[in-house]
């Protein structure tokens, strides 16, 4: 599995590739489902995110997001979370998450003010 992963690095780095096909956002998924966090944030973190749909980039910034909280890097982690649109199946999460972070990091007014303006009611 490291061969695959340490490939997939190098082509995206070294390839030739547009930035959709570097990212593929299922092998992302992928990565952080196996725990390969420290792989997921060199791949999502080295590539431009620009071009993506609505979609995609919630669920990129999403995991961006996850594998910052996994390692323990909660500032990076809020900022990435906070960037997922409410039409985003993982906007609950990321909201919550993001708020725990900010709590965590003595950001008080901050997690606040995201819990009280957090719409459950997604439009």
């Amino acid at each position: 599995m490291r061969k695959v992963i340490l490939l997939v690095l190098f082509c995206s780095f070294f390839g030739g590739l547009d930035a959709q096909q570097k990212i593929d956002v299922k092998f992302i998924k992928h990565l952080i489902d196996r725990e390969y966090y420290k792989e997921s944030l060199l791949l999502l973190e080295n590539n431009n995110l620009s071009g993506f749909s609505v979609s995609a980039l919630d669920s990129l910034n999403y995991y961006l997001g996850w594998s910052h909280y996994s390692m323990k890097e909660l500032k990076k982690s809020a900022s990435s979370l906070l960037k997922v649109s409410s039409n985003s199946t993982f906007y609950d999460k990321s909201r919550f998450f993001a708020a725990y972070n900010l709590i965590y990091r003595g950001k008080y007014a901050y997690a606040d003010s995201i819990l009280i303006n957090y719409n459950s009611e997604k439009k």
